[in-house]
């Protein structure tokens, strides 16, 4: 006979099932605009957890990675709200130097890696690292450029000691991540009782750079008996970064490049109609990366418990990066005046191979140096008002100031009268790689036949990001009798405030007729003798290239500073400070109301937030670089609705559906709000430029989960959900040209052309759905010994989008194809996995490898000022890490980062080849105590 009990779990999950489907419906039917914020996670109704606490039989404690792994588990299960949960084994031991590296195993992320190999940002179910918000201590993670994405490396793991990820939302948490919320939480004195102490140093080795460089921390916590407490802790890490990279940029149309002209001629058109209507590689370079990073953080956390009903918390952090970048990038650019093309070959539209005369080899090196620092001070508290009313004020402020600088030097290759010699390059698509060959040089012996090109200087930017938030909740609990466990409601004010200001760009020139009685290259180079690509073909280095040294080039060219070169050198000063000089002010007001249920067998959530936002930019405009005019732009406010609905209910014993429908929204980022324009590279052909948009509005959407949660052990679980998002009011990049006046970079001189402008609009709508598969298990089930100290997960995400972004064309040359956005949006790959095993007998040694993998993905949808689109090809990486017990209170710990290797391969639209980068692996070996 059926069991009432079973009748009315079926009836309560089609029950609510339908219910979610008459909200969510209407609004599918048209997505629009809108916008969102995210708070921090709501604990489940407390009588759900208060009666399981009580029933549950005791159970021995378990530590290490296996401990840590269960204590996720125990959050995910217990969330009303689809959650994944990220813990440290132990206070200040996450086993990832970086904490989006620990994200990247949470199903559905996948991780943005630099150049360098090492996580940045983090995208969740296709969407890119601008949707999904992260919070630090329940304060906005700024991202230092205005943009809503966090980068992860200016925090050290250590300081941390848990990461919640809510891929469904509640009313309660602040609105502003379309895809997501990441809570990041700071060690706590009450996490740990009495005192503690833990200390650990490690050395870093690059494999590329061949350096081992340091790096340390400490963390301390005393807790008097859980009435006051007291955390500190600090990091400093100091890194040599190294990447190597061969092959091109961009690739544009022939006919954009084929065009050779003559003083006082008509200009001449280069190739057949067929090669002007291909795709060609733009600038063909080898590209030698080497940063020297200085990272140091701390935190700072004070409990104080004065009486049982109040509990005050007082969070700080500070971050601080110094890094310091030397980038060498030898090239032979087919990008213009092109004089002839010939052995071209041609498939499917594309210039496959071919000979162009005419061609710059140029030899450039970047010095750039960045200062980012972060201060957050956060104060809350948790007073229980009334036997049934919790109220929590909180009050938080944070900055973030990027200052920012770089030099670039630029040498070209001139004959013994100064004049430069232009040359001849071919080149050939080969799989991954654009194997190039030039005639003058090999770009690893001859420094003494290149002269001054350009010196351009820009010093420094500063960028801050400030912002003040207040919150101020309440908890209104009613009868363990009733379905309704309690009411929620509160209000939140944010003001955020981002500004730039930057200095003018000077460019240094040779004089007529004195560029061969300057000093040459050859006075001012260097040897870069770590430069390889596996697999590179064609006239790659072999382990050399030429660069040029910065110190030698300011004591050499302007020993008296860059404004006071020596003779036979002209200074052009822009003045182009003003256009890159903004201010943007986002003020935000939002009140909620949500309410908690528990049926004993189920619990649900269910709310409203509603926010209105007021943006205002503050710029200037110019049309010829000249003079400019102040803008003062203040936008209408704007309102938007946030429900929510998300419930949990117990099938079986051990057997969760999940289900929820939420809106979300994610604002523009700031900088793209911003009144600005810049113009690059004028020259009598013209420019390229981009402009911000104050009109930019935020893109919403309409999602719904739903899932099914199997845990079949303690420290085992098989889990599945099914996941809908439908985007409007999405914002996408589109180019136009219009002819205007500039100073020509080559001489400053005012000169008429047509420009292409990229600029952030609103419009497009998107649909992504999907799936997520999940699995954990211990080796429980094997004979008792150390064979069942095995486990092993692995986690598959399928996410599928086909973007309606119209029938415009990005650009001239992408009418000849399909639109790459109405079947790519940035950040997403279709398919992604992880898998991890690992050993851990909590006594003496635990150990874990781990391999993630992401499918091809667009980067962006302009990687160059032609508004080509860029995208990744798929890679993964395979990472292994240990843990051995030198006595009770040590360990030795080795990690190693890319084991195999990998390589970091892109691709322009079409699967055109563009570059292929060598990126490091790392090996570290350390100590850690504790006390």
């Amino acid at each position: 006979m059926v069991r009432v009990e079973t009748i009315q779990k079926g009836l309560f999950a089609g029950v609510l099932l339908g219910a979610i489907w008459v909200v969510s419906e209407p609004a599918l039917a048209q997505p629009g605009p809108g916008a969102a914020d995210s708070e921090h996670q709501v604990a489940p109704p407390a009588s759900a957890p208060q009666q399981e606490a009580e029933e549950a039989p005791e159970v021995l404690e378990i530590r290490g990675i296996r401990g840590s792994y269960v204590r996720s588990l125990q959050q995910k299960r217990d969330a009303v709200q689809l959650v994944e949960a990220v813990s440290a084994e132990d206070l200040g031991k996450f086993t990832d130097l970086n904490l989006s590296e620990s994200l990247q195993r949470v199903p559905g992320i996948t991780l943005n890696r630099g150049d360098n190999g090492m996580g940045q940002e983090i995208n969740l179910r296709g969407l890119g690292p601008q949707y999904t918000r992260v919070e630090i201590n329940g304060m906005t993670g700024s991202g230092g450029a205005g943009d809503r994405s966090f980068n992860f490396d200016i925090l050290p793991s250590e300081l941390f000691t848990k990461v919640i990820v809510n891929k469904s939302q509640s009313a309660r948490q602040t609105a502003g991540g379309l895809a997501g919320l990441a809570s990041m939480q700071t060690a706590k004195p009450f996490d740990t009782s009495g005192f503690r102490v833990v200390a650990a140093a490690q050395a870093n080795h690059s494999r590329i750079a061949g350096a081992i460089r340091p790096r340390a921390s400490l963390l301390v916590s005393q807790n008097w008996e859980n009435r006051f407490g007291i955390t500190g802790g600090f990091v400093y890490a100091n890194t040599i970064f190294q990447a190597n990279t061969t092959g091109g940029t961009s690739v544009r149309p022939f006919e954009l490049k084929a065009l050779k002209e003559e003083p006082g001629q008509p200009p001449i058109i280069i190739g057949t109609p067929v090669e002007r209507m291909s795709l060609a590689s733009d600038v063909l370079l080898h590209r030698h990366d080497k940063e020297v990073r200085h990272n140091f953080a701390g935190s700072l956390a004070l409990q104080y418990r004065p009486i049982d009903t109040l509990e005050l918390t007082l969070d700080g952090v500070v971050a601080n990066l110094r890094g310091d970048t030397r980038a060498t990038r030898v090239d032979a650019p087919p990008e213009s005046n092109v004089s002839a093309l010939t052995d071209a070959v041609i498939t499917d539209g594309v210039i496959t191979s071919g000979t162009f005369a005419g061609v710059q080899q140029r030899v450039g090196s970047r010095l750039s140096k960045r200062n980012d620092t972060l201060y957050q001070i956060v104060g809350r508290a948790n007073w229980d008002a009334a036997d049934s009313l919790r109220v929590e004020p909180f009050i938080g402020y944070s900055t973030r100031r990027n200052r920012s600088r770089f030099h670039l030097y630029s040498f070209r290759r001139a004959d013994a009268f100064g004049n430069f010699v232009p040359g001849i390059v071919s080149y050939q698509h080969r799989n991954d790689f654009v194997d190039f060959w030039t005639d003058g040089t090999n770009f690893t012996n001859n420094p003494h036949e290149f002269l001054l090109n350009v010196f351009i200087i820009n010093p420094n930017t500063v960028v801050s990001d400030n912002e003040l938030n207040a919150k101020l909740d309440f908890v209104q609990d009613f009868s363990q009798d009733i379905p309704l466990v309690n009411v929620q409601f509160g209000a939140r004010y944010s003001d955020r405030n981002l500004s730039q200001d930057a200095a003018n760009q000077v460019q240094l020139n040779a004089q007529e007729g004195q560029r061969q009685l300057l000093p040459n290259m050859a006075t001012v180079s260097e040897q870069l003798g770590d430069f390889r690509v596996r697999g590179a073909g064609g006239d790659v280095p072999n382990g050399t290239l030429l660069g040029a040294n910065a110190e030698r080039v300011a004591s050499t060219f302007f020993p008296n500073g860059f404004m006071n070169p020596i003779p036979g050198i002209d200074v052009l000063d822009f003045k182009d400070a003003p256009v890159r000089t903004f201010a943007v002010r986002e003020r935000t007001i939002s009140a909620y109301v949500q309410s908690d249920f528990d049926f004993d067998w189920a619990v649900a959530n269910a709310g409203l937030r509603i926010l209105s936002t007021a943006p205002s930019t503050k710029g200037f405009v110019t049309l010829d670089q000249q003079t400019y005019t102040p803008v003062d732009n203040r936008q209408p406010s704007y309102r938007e609705f946030l429900p929510s609905v998300n419930a949990r209910a117990e099938l079986a014993e051990d057997l969760f559906l999940r289900a929820a429908y939420f809106r979300s929204l994610s604002r523009p980022s700031l900088s793209d709000l911003a009144t600005t324009e810049i113009v690059n590279g004028v020259d009598a052909g013209g420019g390229a430029g981009s402009q911000g948009n104050p009109d930019l509005r935020p893109f919403t959407a309409h999602n719904l989960d739903l899932g099914a949660e199997w845990y079949f052990d303690q420290e085992s679980f098989l889990g599945i959900n099914l996941f809908y998002k439908a985007l409007g009011g999405f914002i996408s990049t589109t180019s136009f040209v219009e002819n205007r006046t500039f100073p020509e970079q080559a001489t400053g001189i005012p000169v008429t052309g047509p420009i292409t402008f990229t600029k952030p609009e609103n419009g497009a709508s998107a649909t992504i759905v999907g799936f997520e598969v999940a699995g954990r298990s211990q080796a429980t089930f094997l004979p008792a010994g150390w064979a069942r100290n095995f486990g092993g997960l692995a986690n598959y995400t399928f996410a599928y989008s086909r973007a309606d972004f119209g029938n415009q064309a990005m650009m001239p040359m992408m009418a000849m194809q399909q639109d790459v956005r109405e079947v790519a949006l940035p950040g997403l790959s279709r398919n992604s996995f992880n898998v991890a095993l690992y050993y851990d007998d909590a006594e003496m040694f635990s150990a874990r490898l781990t391999y993630a993998w992401r499918g091809k993905y667009l980067q962006t949808f302009a990687s160059s000022f032609y508004g080509v689109p860029q995208f990744q090809d798929p890679n993964g990486q395979l990472d292994f890490s240990a843990n051995w017990n030198l006595y009770q209170k040590a360990q030795l710990q080795l990690q190693l980062l890319n084991i195999t290797n990998e390589q970091q391969v892109d691709k322009n639209v079409r699967n055109i080849p563009f570059s292929v980068t060598e990126v490091d692996r790392r090996i570290i070996l350390g100590v850690r105590g504790s006390l």
